[in-house]
């Protein structure tokens, strides 16, 4: 925000959404970057589904993360994702498609992909598609019928399934641009 703040860009506003050990440092961090009226750090919310449908698009500047499904409830009211590249974020994210994802520390990249979604009709485009991502692939009745898959495959002994020590990997069909879904609940 203070890159693009140098800028000339001033239209953004940022939400925190969450707390933690961290927050005393985060908000010394705002007010050195003379943020504070641009950043607000929101604390516990139960529900954040008000707030996150509020916004333009979602960021999650995970260092590391499994899957996260934090990005999938945003996707699904809509919202396109910046994301870093850690973990199953590759599995939810189409580069350029239903959001952006950038190495872990790399700020110059994620200014950037703010910018692009900044271009009118750009985030709720990317937004569509983002919906459209978990409703194709992560819906619970695609997961439901993807387990059963799975199970009755294990059932039958069918080779070629991937798991722990395996070498094989499960692949998507080839007319689908994703790849599979993320792990296991």
């Amino acid at each position: 925000l203070a890159r693009l703040r140098a800028g000339g860009e001033t239209r953004l506003k940022v939400w925190l959404i969450g707390d933690g050990p961290m927050r005393a440092g985060l908000e010394a961090q705002i007010a050195s970057l003379g943020l504070q009226d641009a950043v607000r750090i929101t604390g516990f919310i139960a529900d954040v589904r008000p707030l996150v449908a509020s916004c333009d698009a979602m960021t999650l500047v995970s260092h590391s993360e499994t899957f996260s499904l934090a990005a999938l409830e945003a996707m699904a009211l809509g919202k396109p994702m910046l994301m870093t590249d850690v973990g199953g974020a590759n599995e939810q994210i189409v580069h350029g498609v239903n959001g952006y994802l950038y190495p872990v520390g790399d700020i110059a990249a994620l200014t950037q992909h703010i910018r692009l979604l900044m271009a009118p009709g750009h985030a709720p485009a990317l937004g569509i598609k983002a919906r459209e991502t978990v409703v194709k692939h992560f819906s619970v009745a695609v997961m439901v019928e993807q387990y059963q898959n799975l199970f009755q495959r294990l059932a039958r002994g069918t080779p070629g399934l991937s798991g722990p020590g395996s070498t094989s990997q499960t692949t998507a069909p080839a007319d689908d641009a994703r790849p599979p879904p993320g792990p296991a609940p």
